[in-house]
């Protein structure tokens, strides 16, 4: 129960320490989310098998383009950029997946809402988190050279990250979790309101929801002291 508890005040605690975030870090968080929603899954499922460092290893890439890297889609292959930030009606790969001309995936078209979503996100800019570059993926393995992942060395002691965030973290391991999202680009979300921490506590620990009652005596509770209402409810 202590560690479970521990666990909890953990997680409590990443969730109080998110700060809130600009409006340009807000738009570039939607956009980002937008691809990983929306045009990843797609690209996964239907562009990969013909333009990806998995498809070169395979000898099946198509036209030298590799669409699974950022630089690779901005880069395009023998016939051009197949993606143009801001400008869908220049992006070879939204004349491809509308059949002008080339036609991807060529085994049918895809529906006009997917299309769609295509043509969205490159006039947002295309934001993409995608790093790596466009070479044909080296499948041989590297005993030696596997041997210095960090899993196989042994504990030592190491400083803890200077994020520069003073005012972010509660602990140590907040700074760790702050360095990685910086190192990502990523932006922490804004600070959860007291009617959703208790939400998801409850859903997380009993998988029901609170009764309007709790919620309310919650939300009370949380405008005197909020770390000492969500132990106490949480306990």
């Amino acid at each position: 129960m202590k560690n479970a508890r521990l666990f909890i005040y953990f997680a409590a605690g990443i969730l109080f320490a998110l700060p809130g975030i600009s409006v340009a870090q807000e738009e570039d968080r939607v956009g980002l989310d937008f691809f990983e929603a929306k045009i990843r899954p797609m690209l996964v499922s239907h562009c990969y098998e013909c333009h990806s460092a998995g498809a070169a290893a395979k000898k099946k890439l198509k036209g030298g383009l590799y669409l699974d890297s950022r630089e690779g889609s901005l880069a395009g292959g023998e016939s051009g950029p197949a993606v143009v930030p801001g400008n869908p009606d220049e992006s070879l790969l939204v004349s491809a997946l509308k059949h002008e001309g080339f036609e991807m995936p060529p085994k049918g078209k895809l529906p006009d809402e997917i299309i769609g979503h295509f043509v969205k996100w490159i006039e947002l800019g295309a934001p993409d988190p995608r790093d790596g570059q466009t070479v044909a993926a080296n499948l041989s393995i590297n005993i030696d050279e596997g041997k210095q992942h960090w899993a196989f060395q042994p504990l030592a002691a190491v400083a803890v990250p200077e994020t520069g965030d003073g005012d972010w973290g509660r602990t140590d391991i907040d700074a760790y979790i702050r360095a990685r999202q910086l190192d990502a680009g990523i932006s922490p979300n804004a600070i959860a309101s007291p009617r959703t921490l208790i939400r998801r506590a409850y859903f997380d620990l009993i998988g029901l929801p609170p009764t309007p009652e709790q919620v309310s005596s919650f939300v009370q509770a949380a405008e005197q002291d909020l770390s000492a209402a969500y132990t106490a409810m949480i306990d």
